[in-house]
């Protein structure tokens, strides 16, 4: 009933029109006529009560309807006025360019099919409830819109990258359907908050061989002809350990001075990295070296390729954790006839699980009503997917044994002999290392490049600690992990790394890391050398070295002054107060909770001085650390600026290229071969808008 108060004597039974509708007496005889009454007012059913049940006029006072009371309708209306914003929602036209706006969202970042915009369904769907007047457009109309937000995006990110002055790069060559593609993406840490951002920067197709000519020609055609950045504003590009990609480095590398220097040092990094472009046309010396350098001009004339340099290289750490997890293994089999003759036997059970499994209903059915859970069956591109599918197999194994072999048994698969489970136990906890320090390299939030070294360095100790497995020598993987603890020196592998001064001092200026991973006799070497290039930094210039000319108001420094105020409180706790849990992360690189206190900086701090503070720096934490030392504060000033601009220079690239094999999978539907018709350019248009869409919207 519209009235509350008249609930008790009268039922709803139906609307007669817009303005009134009809109700029961509940008084009267079932049979009776229901009466008519309006919204506006209930005088019908209070006459109906006098008139025919007898009421008073003290009796009907009672059923005085309040002016607060309404009926249902305009309670309705006042509900959805009530609500924000949707009177405004109600008022507001819907006009041509919305309706532009909402097709091109759905078909760009949902990957479908241009054809859909001239179907009657899709039409159908997106002008329902406008106005009429209003179209969807045809394809052609689509792709002119399209064609111009790709434009509009790359202004955008064009001025974008031009105010920075570091930023590094990912590069990777694809091929799908017979179609090659070579992605690019960028990333750099934002000067104020350090935040890292990432976007696209290309799709470019490649046709015929992918030669290191080709790639190094798209590679800098992408960043210095469409872009416009500078060859020595980006750090490092990160790729995976082709020899055509390697090639293309050593080839087309800026010409260093310093390159063959024995007496190479850390001053010589960055000063390099300051130096203008021309600086080496002043040095008229030869290279009076052994060997005869690469002729570098008689390459670029060859190739129609003068001009053309690239970064410096970095070779993507998860590919080469990778060449260790697969190929490098390879080498125990031919020194140890045992572990080859356990390992190969145990292999073809397991791969016979996995291929029953994936083509076998009732084979499938049996391990899920058995387990609960299917097998994991291991990829084909990555090798942690089949230490994952191990994994789960000895976890199964040190669960209950027994249930495990008769869920295999009424599967109809062989079971593991006892030889064979104790080497799989003895295969998990030697890789383990490897597999997890692969999970931490290739992830895409709170990574750096100063995360590469300690974590080489970790997961060599920790190989180096599980040769014992419940405090006995390992019998069968002893010589699987001798194998990997020699392969990580390889220079072909990690060798060349090890002792990389600029990726040493990146990790020591992660706050997780400081001196802790370094061996005692080389901290106070690094930690000298960190002096030393803080001194060379001017205090009155650390923004200009940070940025080259902002284009976006620099922020208020919120995220250093929440992470200052997330560890207030740990300060401030007392002594007693046990130490938190520790992630199996920082397990694995065994952090520790300093509760050093910091001394109060002084405005004339010398380098020396900032470089102490800094290690005695109580604010630890993943990511929260790196902001509270380096990002802007409320009052626009840095805890550390030395350090910042050393942080910014070295740690902005990325130790792997997974952000560009991301960019890849992110294409999903679009490289399949139902899309195959479409335009190389309108690809890499649809592609890019759909990844940077806020730099068009």
């Amino acid at each position: 009933m519209p009235w509350a108060c008249y609930a008790p004597h009268f039922a709803f039974v139906a609307d007669k029109d817009t303005k009134n509708f009809e109700a029961r007496c509940k008084l009267c005889p079932s049979a009776k006529r229901p009466l008519s009454c309006s919204y506006s007012t209930p005088t019908n059913l209070k006459l109906h009560l006098q008139r025919v049940h007898k009421w008073t006029e003290q009796q009907a006072k009672t059923l005085n309807v309040k002016e607060a009371d309404g009926s249902s309708r305009s309670k309705k209306r006042k509900s959805v006025e009530d609500v924000p914003g949707a009177g405004d929602f109600f008022k507001k036209r819907v006009r041509q360019e919305d309706v532009d706006r909402v097709t091109d969202r759905l078909v760009i970042k949902q990957g479908l099919s241009h054809w859909i915009v001239d179907s009657k369904e899709f039409k159908d769907a997106v002008l329902l409830g406008c106005p009429s007047g209003l179209s969807v457009g045809c394809r052609q109309t689509f792709r002119k819109r399209l064609h111009g937000h790709f434009s509009k995006m790359q202004l955008n990110l064009k001025n974008k990258l031009k105010s920075l002055r570091y930023l590094a790069t990912s590069a990777d060559a694809w091929s799908k359907h017979r179609r090659g593609f070579l992605g690019m993406t960028a990333t750099w840490l934002d000067p104020d908050t350090l935040e890292r951002e990432s976007v696209a920067l290309a799709l470019r197709r490649l046709k015929k061989r992918h030669t290191n000519e080709r790639l190094a020609k798209e590679m800098h055609n992408i960043t210095h002809t469409t872009y416009g950045v500078p060859t020595q504003n980006i750090t490092k590009c990160s790729t995976d350990s082709a020899s055509n990609f390697q090639k293309a480095f050593r080839v087309f590398a800026p010409q260093d001075p310093h390159v063959g220097d024995d007496s190479f040092s850390s001053v010589d990094v960055f000063a390099s990295l300051d130096a203008p472009s021309d600086s080496d046309e002043e040095d008229g010396g030869e290279n009076e070296d052994d060997h005869e350098p690469i002729p570098f001009d008689l390459v670029a004339a060859e190739a129609n390729m003068a001009g053309v340099t690239l970064p410096p290289h970095q070779r993507c750490s998860s590919h080469i954790l990778n060449l260790i997890g697969t190929k490098d293994v390879m080498t125990a089999l031919d020194s140890n006839v045992a572990y080859r003759r356990v390992h190969d036997s145990t292999s073809r059970k397991l791969n016979k699980w996995w291929r029953k499994q994936s083509r076998v209903d009732m084979v499938a059915l049996a391990i899920k009503e058995g387990l609960g859970v299917q097998l994991k069956v291991p990829g084909k591109t990555r090798w942690n997917s089949e230490f994952d599918g191990k994994k789960q197999v000895v976890e199964f194994l040190n669960k209950d044994e027994n249930a495990f072999n008769e869920t295999l048994r009424k599967a109809n698969l062989d079971t593991l002999s006892n030889a064979e489970a104790r080497y799989l136990r003895e295969y998990v906890h030697v890789m383990e290392p490897v597999a997890f320090a692969l999970d931490i390299l290739q992830r895409d939030k709170h990574m750096y490049a100063g995360y590469l070294l300690p974590t080489v360095h970790c997961m060599r100790k920790s190989l180096t600690d599980r040769r014992t497995l419940d405090g006995k020598p390992l019998k069968c993987c002893d010589v699987l992990a001798r194998t990997l603890l020699a392969a990580i020196d390889k220079s072909s592998r990690f060798g060349e790394y090890i002792d990389d001064v600029e990726l040493t001092l990146a990790a020591i200026l992660l706050p997780e890391f400081k001196l802790d991973w370094l061996e005692e006799g080389r901290k106070q070497e690094f930690k000298d050398a960190l002096v030393r290039e803080a001194s060379q930094i001017s205090l009155e210039n650390v923004e200009r070295d940070i940025r080259v000319a902002s284009l976006d108001p620099p922020t208020s420094g919120a995220p250093a002054a929440e992470a200052a105020a997330a560890d207030s409180a740990a300060k401030d706790s007392p002594d007693s107060e046990p130490e938190p849990e520790l992630s199996p992360e920082e397990n694995f690189f065994g952090f520790t909770f300093s509760k050093a206190t910091t001394v109060v900086p002084n405005r004339e701090e010398t380098a020396a001085e900032e470089v102490e503070r800094y290690l005695a720096f109580p604010i630890r934490a993943q990511g929260v650390g790196v902001k509270a030392c380096y990002a802007k504060g409320p009052d626009g000033r840095r805890e550390f600026p030395r350090l910042a601009v050393l942080f910014i220079k070295l740690i902005t690239h990325l130790p792997t290229s997974a952000s560009v094999e991301r960019f890849f999978s992110s294409c999903g539907l679009r490289l399949e071969a139902i899309r195959n018709r479409l335009a190389d350019e309108t690809l890499e248009e649809e592609v890019l808008c759909a990844i940077n869409a806020k730099y068009y919207e």
